[in-house]
């Protein structure tokens, strides 16, 4: 069976175990938090302690306005789990509530469970994009579904994010954990592999020979000293190694300037564009200027001119052939 063929299949597997929950599947009780746990596939893992605080607060004066969800499953002294509402859940044991008003489901299976949690949870709020990531991770390796279509039907997420999320887990995992702990940006690491690893993998000579790790490692350094933060900027180094790839003076100067970009890690993006991309900016201001000549050339030679500018007119023209016979060799 041909690998395309898998992955369908996969996630027809899928679709047919989710049973889509009825009004009359959930039962309405009270529950004590504190004999409610977390769900471990819960996507999102980190909660911000001064947000429940606040929503404890609230909960305090108004109560728990809004039942969580739950389904049972003994295990120690908890007997559910936890599958919405874990902001509330946690508000109320905070407080030390008695009670919690609580939709009772039945029991899902793993990959419904995880399906679910997706459901739920993404109609209501955005989760960091690095725990995410790794449910997904988690949900490809149990359904063996990989595909970005079957995905996003699975999980309700856009087609364009779940790319990026592809784009993340190829990282090394511990480029992903400077992620979780905020010291690196999900944006500048898909810019990173979108506009510079991409781009130099696609080259047929090593370009700068230099591996695809050093290059990765050399912009993530910069990253995280301050050198350069802006994910939007490696687009220009994007176009220096289009530039790159050019004959002559104009493509070696760009690829001097990325080899200097990679090797000193106080060098800026900006910097090492403005050296090595100059040329092929001014490049195009000629050839613009140069398409728009022979008509306005001729428009002002058509026109009526009084002595003194018939006189100015002859000197730039005579200053232009000269020019022209010098780059062509005479």
């Amino acid at each position: 069976m041909a690998a395309g063929n898998k992955t369908q299949s996969a996630a027809k597997k899928v679709t047919a175990t989710e049973h889509p929950l009825l009004p009359s599947d959930a039962q309405y009780r009270s529950l004590s938090p504190h004999k409610i746990r977390a769900n471990p596939e819960n996507p999102r893992m980190f909660f911000h302690n001064d947000t429940i605080e606040q929503l404890a607060e609230s909960i305090e004066k108004e109560g728990v306005l809004v039942p969580i969800t739950v389904y049972e499953d003994k295990q120690g002294s908890s007997t559910h789990v936890l599958l919405d509402g874990e902001r509330r859940w946690r508000a109320a044991k905070l407080i030390n509530l008695p009670e919690v008003p609580a939709w009772v489901i039945p029991k899902p299976t793993g990959t419904e469970n995880m399906v679910r949690m997706f459901n739920i949870h993404m109609l209501r709020e955005e989760w960091d994009e690095l725990p995410i990531a790794w449910a997904i991770e988690k949900l490809m390796s149990e359904t063996g579904v990989d595909g970005v279509e079957e995905l996003h039907e699975l999980t309700g997420l856009s087609r364009d994010r779940l790319r990026n999320i592809k784009i993340l887990l190829a990282f090394p995992r511990e480029k992903q954990k400077l992620v979780a702990e905020g010291r690196l940006s999900f944006n500048y690491l898909i810019e990173l592999q979108k506009n510079v690893l991409n781009k130099l993998a696609k080259v047929d000579d090593d370009l700068l020979g230099k591996k695809e790790k050093v290059v990765r490692d050399a912009f993530i350094k910069k990253y995280l000293n301050d050198v350069d933060t802006d994910p939007i900027a490696l687009r220009q180094v994007g176009k220096l190694i289009d530039t790159a790839r050019l004959d002559g003076n104009v493509g070696a100067r760009a690829r001097g300037a990325l080899r200097k970009l990679v090797d000193e890690p106080t060098m800026t993006v900006d910097e090492a564009y403005e050296l090595g991309a100059a040329a092929s900016v001014e490049l195009r201001r000629v050839l613009r200027d140069m398409e728009q000549l022979p008509e306005r050339l001729a428009v002002v030679a058509n026109s009526k001119l009084d002595a003194s500018e018939t006189k100015v007119f002859a000197a730039a023209l005579r200053r232009l052939h000269k020019a022209v016979t010098s780059i062509m060799g005479g």
